[in-house]
Formats: C-alpha cells, sequence, structure tokens
C-alpha cells in the first residue's frame, strides 16, 4: 500500500516479483493490484504490493504496513443508508491516502505539510534528511466536493551493516544510495510530499503540494522541502525524487513534491527536497521551506461563507 500506481511494482497485475537467486538472495515482492517489485541485487529489498480503491467509494482510508498479522484480512460493515458525514474540521497524521467530502459550500483552509528525509551516515557519522516543507491557503468549495488526502511518509534511514540506501518515503521519496565498496556510507531516502488533489488521484490533479526534503549523505545533510516551485535543483519529474547515486561515497535521495527534488550524481552529493505548489484559486496563501520533522500533516478546516 505504500503507492497505487506502478513505482517499485513488479508491472505485474496482482503477482509480485520473484527474489533474486544468488549467494545473498533478495526478498520476494507482495501481491497488491500491481505486484510489488523485488530489488534485483544482492541482499535486495521487496516491495509490498499496491492499493487500489474505486471511485464508487467515498470516505477512504489507505494506510501502508496497518496490518501485522501473518495473514490478510476483509471486513464488510453495513453502516446504513448513507455514512456519517466529514466534521468541519480534520486532521490527518497517519501517513496514507485518504477521501474527505465537503459538507458545506464556502471557504476552507487547507495546510499541508511534507515529510522529513531520512538520515544518512558515513565514517562513524550521521546527517540528517531535510524538514519538509509548509503550503497553505484558503479555498471556496461547494458542498459535496470530494478531496482526495496524502499525507507524506518520512524518508527511511540508509542501512551501513548491509551497504544500503533507505528506501523514500510514501508519495514520492527517492531512494538513498547504495555504498559500492562496503566502508559503511550511505544515503537517507528521500521525503514523501504531502498533497490534495480534486477531481482525480493523478498528479495532475493536485491542488496543493508541500515538499518532502531531502535526504542526509555521508556528509552533507538533505535540502529542505518546499525551497522552490520551479524545476531548479529538481529531478525533472513530476512528483518524483532521483533516487541517490550509488557509489563509494553515496548521495541521499531527493524528496517527493510537485516536481520531486534531484540527487546530485556527484560522490556525496547533496539531495533536494520537493518543491511545492498551490493553484490559483486559493487566496491568502503561505509557503514555508523546512517545517517538519518526522512524517507528513494534512489539515482542513472550514472558515465560513466570506473571504478571509
Amino acid at each position: 500500500n505504500l503507492n497505487q500506481g506502478t513505482l517499485n511494482s513488479s508491472g505485474k497485475i496482482g503477482i509480485g516479483q520473484d527474489g533474486r537467486d544468488s549467494s545473498w538472495p533478495s526478498a520476494g515482492g507482495g501481491g497488491g493490484y500491481y505486484g510489488g517489485a523485488s530489488n534485483q541485487i544482492d541482499g535486495g529489498f521487496g516491495f509490498g504490493g499496491t492499493s487500489y480503491v474505486s471511485k464508487d467509494f467515498i470516505n477512504i482510508f489507505v494506510i501502508p504496513g496497518k496490518n501485522s498479522d501473518n495473514n490478510g484480512k476483509v471486513q464488510i460493515t453495513y453502516v446504513g443508508e448513507s455514512p456519517t458525514k466529514n466534521p468541519l474540521n480534520n486532521t490527518y497524521t497517519t501517513v496514507g491516502y485518504y477521501s474527505y467530502k465537503t459538507s458545506q459550500t464556502g471557504y476552507y483552509k487547507l495546510e499541508v505539510w511534507g515529510a522529513q528525509g531520512g538520515t544518512g551516515s558515513g565514517s562513524g557519522t550521521s546527517q540528517i534528511g531535510g524538514a519538509g516543507g509548509y503550503t497553505s491557503g484558503y479555498i471556496h468549495l461547494n458542498s459535496n466536493t470530494t478531496l482526495y488526502v496524502y499525507v507524506g511518509g518520512q524518508g527511511n534511514v540508509g542501512n551501513p551493516s548491509i551497504s544500503m540506501g533507505g528506501y523514500g518515503g510514501y508519495n514520492g521519496g527517492a531512494k538513498g544510495g547504495n555504498d559500492t565498496s562496503d566502508d559503511d556510507d550511505v544515503g537517507g531516502g528521500g521525503g514523501g510530499a504531502s498533497d490534495i488533489r480534486i477531481g482525480g488521484n493523478e498528479f495532475s490533479d493536485r491542488i496543493i503540494v508541500a515538499g518532502g526534503g531531502g535526504g542526509g549523505g555521508p556528509s552533507l545533510a538533505g535540502s529542505l522541502g518546499n525551497s522552490s516551485s520551479s524545476t531548479s535543483n529538481s529531478s525533472g519529474k513530476v512528483g518524483i525524487g532521483q533516487d541517490g547515486r550509488n557509489s563509494t561515497w553515496p548521495s541521499g535521495g531527493g524528496g517527493g513534491g510537485y516536481y520531486g527534488g534531484a540527487s546530485m550524481q556527484t560522490d556525496g552529493g547533496i539531495a533536494y527536497g520537493g518543491t511545492y505548489y498551490i493553484s490559483s484559486d486559493f487566496i491568502s496563501t503561505s509557503v514555508t521551506a523546512g517545517n517538519k520533522t518526522g512524517a507528513g500533516k494534512v489539515q482542513i478546516n472550514w472558515y465560513g461563507t466570506t473571504a478571509p
């Protein structure tokens, strides 16, 4: 459930990728709408399968890694002729994907915080990931408008014991670079962006975005999320950061954002945070770089029928 698309998937519908056969084999990918990939390197990671929810559903919750039981589980509960309406004010702090339907016409304040990048390490030292950005504004919405809410995940810490860079956080964080010389230098994963979408679940449906921070490297801390709204220092990819460089002195992974952050492909290069975005439908906007540590956050607050 770390994502809904084909990112880190096997590319096969429903079936995970088999692990690599070697003297240090990789783990198998999980099943899902798209099956999870198996990182085809010695000791590689097995990704979980992706999620899917049809547009016929409302009040959606999708949370990665929620079930710790040995087996899966399905539950069907009758809630009556219509589910309870969403409250006027909602705060989302658990990493994942949700839906929110407005119950009144008027102005809402939407606030999003990107997630922090993961810590990298080098020669016994640790360099922290950049903090996630903050983006907010007021927007006029009609009642029964569905907002799709994405809360970014913090980038994972690199694992020097197996020379493996940290994996990126949910919603666009990129993987930190691996150490190619076994001297315990690894990059942290990029932090995931937090955003709100209207009209669908594609990147093109985003109306407000806060970038995740870049992952830390062996010698440099990750750059802050929301440092830019342009493609400068970005991966050039919509929504997804650039993976860190695998080398004897690797770099961290770029943060997720409207455009994902770049990871400088030089020894020990800096990893940039993702960029921010806010549509022209908003008023009284605010953007701050490097405002959030840990996982991302989204807040929706009813303001009133008149503009602020």
